[in-house]
């Protein structure tokens, strides 16, 4: 081949001015990237912080009122709490059934726990008298 004929890349086409205009786009996107990294990063004093997290917090205990111990035939001591807002048959149907009661020994003890609970009831109400 000749010297004259080689054929070389026509520069005026327009995909190669996009290739070259892309080249500067990237150079001058590089430079402001460079800038902003050596510039000092401005302090903001409105800076709000994250709010406050929402913490859980439990329910109060229930307000014990008072421990129920009976000794059962064979002598072991049970005890039981009652709080504030327990039923009396509850607690003496609970009982009962743990303890293999008659139904008589549960009844009384349903009296005797209403009785307990009423006393204490009407001393955390009035307690003066």
């Amino acid at each position: 081949m000749a010297a004259g004929l080689r054929s070389r890349l026509d520069m005026k086409h327009g995909f190669m001015k996009k290739i070259i205009q892309n080249q500067v786009d990237r150079d001058t996107y590089d430079k402001e990237v460079k800038a902003k990294l050596t510039e000092k990063p401005k302090q903001r004093q409105n800076k709000q912080k994250k709010p406050d997290i929402h913490v859980y917090v439990p329910p109060t205990k229930l307000k014990e009122m008072f421990i129920l111990e009976f000794e059962d035939k064979d002598g072991s001591v049970f005890k039981t709490s009652v709080c504030k807002n327990d039923s009396a048959s509850a607690i003496a149907q609970r009982v009962g059934e743990e303890r293999n009661l008659p139904c008589d020994y549960i009844a009384a003890l349903e009296e005797r726990l209403e009785y307990e609970i009423a006393l204490r009831e009407s001393f955390e109400s009035d307690p003066n008298s």
